[in-house]
């Protein structure tokens, strides 16, 4: 079986190149000498050997890594379970993670939460019997 014949490839050419000038493309076949002068490189940028350790210049501030609002979501996420299975466990607990997401400013999610867990246990028929048993203990007693 025949070699598939070698295509001519560019060589990029960075001896004569400074840091942000653009590096020409020539072919294979000719010299690799610039037909013109590149642009000079400004005097402000420090020699490589003189720069900086680059460390400190790529670390991101901690402001823009924002934290999940894991608080408000498992408010959000109880409310809606209390909705559908189990309201008179869940819907407390959707209340209570909604009040630590109100501390932790995260105040859509807490509405969402309270609400969804508030509407959860008004719908119970369990939450109802156990507020009527416990009003009729207070009247006897």
């Amino acid at each position: 079986m025949a070699e598939p014949e070698e295509q001519p490839r560019d060589i990029i050419d960075v001896s004569a190149a400074p840091k942000a000038s653009v590096v020409r493309l020539t072919p294979a076949g000719s010299s690799l000498a610039p037909q013109e002068a590149l642009p000079p490189e400004p005097s402000y940028w420090a020699p490589p050997e003189e720069s900086p350790s680059p460390s400190a210049v790529f670390a991101l501030p901690p402001t823009l890594f924002r934290k999940p609002p894991v608080l408000g979501l498992l408010a959000v996420i109880y409310g809606v379970v209390a909705l559908i299975k189990l309201p008179i466990l869940f819907g407390p607990l959707a209340i209570l993670f909604a009040i630590a997401a109100l501390c932790r400013k995260q105040y859509w999610y807490a509405g969402v939460g309270a609400a969804t867990g508030a509407a959860g246990l008004v719908s119970s028929s369990t939450f109802w019997l156990l507020v009527g048993s416990g009003w009729l203990i207070n009247y006897l007693l």
